[in-house]
C-alpha cells in the first residue's frame, strides 16, 4: 500500500514540474518575430530559394514502416539469440510476435501504404 502511495505521488510531482516547465516557457518566451528572425540562416547571407522542401508523403509511409519492422527485429533479436533449449518455451510468444508483424505487414499492403509506383 506505502508503494502505491509512494507511486501516485511521483507520478503526481513529474506531471507538475511538466506542467510548470511548459507555463513557464510560454511565459517567458521571446514573443516578437519579425521577418528577418523568421528567414533562414545561410552564414549571414540573405537566402538564395525558399528553405521548404516539397516531401512526398508516401516516403512517410515507408518510413514509419521501416522503424516498426527494425524495432521488431530488436526485439525479436534476444530471444532467438538464447539456446534452442529456451526457445522452446519462448515459441510461442515468438510466434505471436511473427504472426502480428505478418498481419501489420498485409494491413499495410491493402491499405496502400506500399504501392510500387507504375511508369
Amino acid at each position: 500500500m506505502i508503494n502505491l502511495i509512494f507511486m501516485t505521488c511521483f507520478i503526481i510531482f513529474a506531471l507538475l514540474t511538466a506542467a510548470s516547465m511548459l507555463i513557464a516557457g510560454f511565459i517567458f518566451s521571446y514573443k516578437s518575430p519579425d521577418r528577418i528572425k523568421s528567414s533562414t540562416y545561410e552564414c549571414g547571407l540573405s537566402p538564395e530559394s525558399s528553405a521548404k522542401i516539397s516531401f512526398n508523403i508516401r516516403y512517410f509511409n515507408y518510413l514509419i514502416i521501416f522503424i516498426i519492422f527494425d524495432i521488431s527485429a530488436i526485439f525479436l533479436y534476444p530471444i532467438l539469440s538464447v539456446e534452442f533449449y529456451y526457445l522452446k518455451t519462448h515459441a510461442g510468444i515468438v510466434i505471436s510476435f511473427l504472426v502480428f508483424l505478418l498481419f501489420a505487414l498485409f494491413i499495410a499492403i491493402f491499405n496502400g501504404f506500399i504501392v510500387k509506383e507504375r511508369k
